[in-house]
Formats: structure tokens, C-alpha cells, sequence
């Protein structure tokens, strides 16, 4: 038996167990909370006041994120894999490690970390993407008021709420890790006679600039 096959086929039936599990888990959730007096996790409300960590809640999310692993170890055993999950309505991007890098703002006001981290006509942002195999973003508060655009379609960026932050998307978490270690220097500030990466980026602009 060819071992990628029966890998694939290990992961299919762990889906098809998590499906299951799916199914059962509104009779499940309701039998575990009569067992309880009271809910021992604090609540949380979103902005309707409806409350977003129920059990049953908390359970789905668990159950989310295993089909994920299952779905992404699938991806690593056979890449074809991708366009039969594409086909099956599967969003690839759900598949993706993410990192949050939070940009200490608070701490140092009026510090240029968003120049640091695009670089000149963005390129620090691709040279970091490139070398890392990563998709670099900033996020949160801030971020498009400092000279993004926002979504074309009006609608708010992702994280738009969240304090601002660097947004890392690989697709494995050796890269993820890779574009974590190329941006945390970027988050230390330096002085900037003696920031050699604000000072290698001024003279690549003066190069840009003719």
C-alpha cells in the first residue's frame, strides 16, 4: 500500500470522526451544562450583547481547530490535495499559521515603527515576505489611517479593532517563524544614528530617488 495513500486515509477517517462529533455536539454541550451550577468560564458579549463563549461555543471552536490540523496535515502528505478542498468549498485561508506581532506604541510614542517596517515604496515589507515565503501585513488601529488603503469594497479590515500589529500568514510554521525573527528586531527601537536598518533603508531611498 503506497504510505501517502494510507496517511490520507488515516486523516479522512479523523474528519469523518470530527463530522461526527459536529453532529452530536448540541446534546453533548446540553447534557455537560446540566451537570454545572454555574458556567465556570467568565462571559464574554459581542457589541449586541450576545454572548460569544457559550460552551457549545467553546466546543466548536475546539473541534474547528482540529479538522484544521487534520485538514493542513492532509496538505503537507499531498499538496494536489488543495484543489479538491478548494472544490469542496474548503477556504484555504483558514488553513494558514498565523502570527500577531503587537507594535508597542504605547510605550514609544511618535516612533516611526510602520517606515521601519514597510522600508522605502514597501520594499523592507517584500524583501521580508520574499525571503520568508510569507505574507506580511500591519493591522489593528491605526493601520490604515497611516497610509492603507483599507478593503476596496468599503468593508473594515480584518483585526481593524485589535491594538496595531504586524500579521503574519504562512503556509507552515517554519515560515511563520522565519518572518517573526526577520520582524521582532523591527519592534526594538534604536536611536537612529545607530539603527543600521533605518540607515541601510534612507540610503536605499536615496538610491530610489535618484
Amino acid at each position: 500500500v503506497d504510505p501517502k495513500q494510507q496517511q490520507l486515509a488515516i486523516l479522512n477517517a479523523r474528519l469523518a470522526d470530527l463530522q461526527k462529533q459536529f453532529l452530536e455536539l448540541p446534546a453533548l454541550a446540553a447534557q455537560k451544562e446540566s451537570e454545572w451550577e454555574v458556567d465556570p468560564v467568565k462571559p464574554i458579549y459581542d457589541s449586541n450583547g450576545k454572548r460569544t463563549n457559550r460552551l457549545i461555543d467553546r466546543m466548536q471552536q475546539e473541534l474547528k481547530e482540529k479538522r484544521i490540523n487534520v485538514l493542513r496535515e492532509m496538505v503537507k502528505c499531498d499538496p494536489t490535495v488543495k484543489d479538491k478542498l478548494k472544490m469542496q468549498g474548503v477556504n484555504l485561508n483558514s488553513l494558514l499559521y498565523i502570527k500577531k506581532l503587537y507594535i508597542p506604541t504605547k510605550d514609544y510614542p511618535g516612533y516611526n515603527f510602520f517606515g521601519l517596517i514597510i522600508g522605502p515604496r514597501g520594499r523592507t515589507q517584500k524583501e521580508m515576505e520574499a525571503k520568508a515565503g510569507v505574507k506580511i501585513s500591519i493591522r489593528g488601529k491605526g493601520s490604515v489611517k497611516e497610509g492603507m488603503r483599507g478593503r476596496r469594497d468599503g468593508k473594515s479590515l480584518e483585526n481593524e479593532n485589535e491594538p496595531l500589529h504586524i500579521l503574519i500568514k504562512g503556509e507552515t510554521e517554519e515560515a511563520v517563524a522565519m518572518a517573526v525573527e526577520l520582524c521582532t528586531p523591527l519592534l526594538n527601537p534604536v536611536d537612529d544614528d545607530k539603527n543600521a536598518h533605518k540607515q541601510a533603508q534612507l540610503r536605499e531611498l536615496a538610491l530610489i530617488n535618484g
